[in-house]
């Protein structure tokens, strides 16, 4: 069962009620509407704004990568009609997200589809509608892309109050250089509640991104924020600080109940980190190796960089399974790839030794080099 503040985050951030819309949207892919195309739009907003906080809660889902949970719900919305929801129903089929293998054909009929009409409902639209319209045209789902009118809907969606387009703003601000003006952005998000705001402020401040100096109270406090609205990702990264003592006391027993609960949603992070805890038996558990193992091997394959390389340890080591140096290469080198420290140097040694692996000094030069290049000392 849901809790409450799930409920509470879906009903006030994601799907804000319906409004007028702003002149400049009234404006913006005008096109007269026949008799047809306008009982259409008017029976395309009554379903949209019963199902809205069902929808919110599927794209909560989506956004935070739960796609068992958010795909069931948009096939669902789908199939009684919602345009909104067909749109992010396509997108998954698109990106194989809680459905395999992805479908593009079946998606790109949908999307064209589907955002004619959610273009129709732009008049009586709100956060969510202009957010969906700016999606489509930055990715050209449905309509030619277009970069200046995805910017522009862009901006529409947050004068209307939806906050994953404000974090939008930020991600872009940031993705183009602009440090300043982004974290500007994401504190007024976070401001207003956005999880996804909260959990990147916490990340900036866990790393010390961007000229923003490290500070781990600072980022328990933004985890702590988006963990308490179901944010998968920041509980797994809480669970870490608690588990580390990083801003706060070491307290195995929450960072055990935060991993727990981000791993049931299939987080890999929160994965890897109860495998951590099952190996050493942290936090009340019993040390039991073997399920170390699987659950090393899950967050591995995943594409948990710590998740591989915890696997290599078992292979390199004999742990919860036999020793074997050769599979112990292959998790570490994918891990290294990811640039995972620790692995770009076992990597380095393998070659260097003949572990696992052919030797190979030129390659062992290369890792660490490339390790070095990352500001480690490679200990050659």
């Amino acid at each position: 069962m849901l809790k409450k503040t799930a409920i509470v985050l879906i009903s006030a951030l994601l799907i804000p009620c319906l409004q007028a819309m702003p002149a400049i949207a009234q404006r913006m892919d005008e096109a007269p509407l026949s008799a047809e195309e306008k009982a259409q739009a008017e029976q395309d907003i009554q379903i949209y704004t019963q199902q809205r906080k069902k929808l919110g809660m599927a794209l909560f889902y989506q956004f935070n990568e739960r796609y068992k949970e958010s795909f069931p719900i948009l096939t669902e919305l789908t199939q009684k009609g919602n345009p909104v929801a067909s749109f992010y129903y396509a997108n998954a089929l698109y990106n194989g997200w809680g459905t395999y293998p992805p479908n593009p054909v079946q998606a790109e009929e949908i999307f064209s589809q589907g955002i004619k009409r959610i273009t129709a409902m732009k008049k009586r639209g709100d956060g969510l509608i202009s957010y969906t319209i700016y999606y489509a045209y930055l990715k050209g789902y449905g309509k030619p892309q277009n970069i200046e009118k995805a910017m522009r809907w862009l901006d529409i969606s947050i004068e209307q109050g939806y906050g994953l387009a404000l974090f939008d703003k930020a991600k872009i601000q940031e993705n183009t250089g602009h440090f300043q003006e982004a974290f500007a952005t994401y504190l007024k998000a976070a401001e207003k509640e956005n999880p996804e705001a909260q959990f990147r402020l916490g990340l900036m401040y866990e790393k010390g991104e961007n000229g923003i100096k490290q500070n781990y109270t600072q980022a328990l406090g933004y985890y702590s924020q988006a963990a308490r609205k179901d944010h998968t990702k920041a509980e797994a990264n809480l669970a870490n600080l608690y588990y580390n003592g990083l801003g706060t006391a070491k307290n195995h027993n929450e960072a055990l109940r935060l991993f727990q609960k981000a791993a049931a949603k299939g987080n890999a992070a929160a994965i890897n980190g109860l495998g951590v805890m099952t190996l050493k038996g942290e936090g009340g558990l019993p040390k039991n190796q073997k399920e170390a193992f699987k659950l090393f091997a899950k967050s591995a394959f995943m594409d948990d960089a710590n998740g591989l390389k915890n696997l290599g340890n078992m292979y390199y080591n004999g742990i919860g399974t036999a020793a074997d140096q050769s599979k112990a290469f292959k998790f570490y080198y994918k891990a290294a790839m990811m640039k995972d420290a620790d692995a770009m140097h076992k990597v380095a040694v393998m070659y260097d030794n003949g572990l696992g692996i052919t030797k190979d000094k030129a390659k062992a030069d290369y890792w660490y080099n490339k390790l070095e290049k990352e500001g480690y000392t490679a200990n050659r």
